[in-house]
């Protein structure tokens, strides 16, 4: 007597970071067995061809090699077959990839007056952000915190306030992390000061 084909084990979600590998499994039972995995884009659903990213289309694993970020939230099932009819089709099991840290905008220079104020922003695209900005000085750059001089140094707006001319020449950055490594750095922006006016020698009666 053959048997129906019965799915066994329901692929689940799964979430990667761009760029990464991808896998979903099932398993079946029935006399002679065949296994179709399908993939829905957005446009409805469609056999996944046995090349390029898509490995084991037709097995009970499907392997995706690298992952792309315009494939968030492509959903996969897999249809299984044999000598009876009807065919099993598994439930549906969703692509999630995350975006890594990528920096769209950079900060640019800034030339202020002593003592006054000013600001260096970024924009940045990716899963879960978070900013740390950095000050070089001349040794090397090195994290800012939150202080007197600097606020905004965890997001994507940087003020410094009440700047002195020995901070002429300081350049600034913004490190960018996210969910997925590696994290993005921001080109660096340098800090130009003009002096006050200052009457060195007053005029005598």
């Amino acid at each position: 007597v053959d048997t129906l084909p019965a799915v066994l084990l329901q692929p689940i979600d799964t979430t990667v970071c761009n760029g990464k590998p991808a896998t979903f499994k099932t398993d079946a039972e029935g006399t002679n067995s065949t296994y179709t995995w399908q993939v829905n884009n957005g446009i409805g659903f469609s056999n996944v061809p046995n090349s390029g990213i898509y490995s084991g289309a037709s097995t009970n694993e499907l392997n995706i090699s690298a992952t792309d970020a315009a494939m968030h939230n492509y959903q996969y099932r897999c249809i299984v077959s044999g000598l009876c009819l009807p065919n099993d089709t598994t439930d549906i099991a969703i692509l999630r990839v995350d975006r890594l840290p990528a920096v769209t905008s950079h900060p640019i220079t800034a030339t202020i007056c002593d003592g006054g104020n000013t600001l260096f922003s970024i924009t940045a695209t990716g899963t879960n952000l978070n900013y740390q900005w950095q000050e070089n000085s001349g040794a090397g750059f090195f994290d800012i915190a939150n202080g007197s001089r600097y606020s905004g140094v965890n997001t994507n707006i940087l003020n410094v306030t009440g700047v002195s001319t020995s901070m002429q020449g300081y350049t600034y950055r913004c490190i960018v992390s996210g969910k997925c490594d590696p994290p993005a750095a921001s080109n660096p922006a340098t800090l130009h000061i003009n002096t006050l006016p200052d009457v060195t020698s007053q005029p005598k009666d």
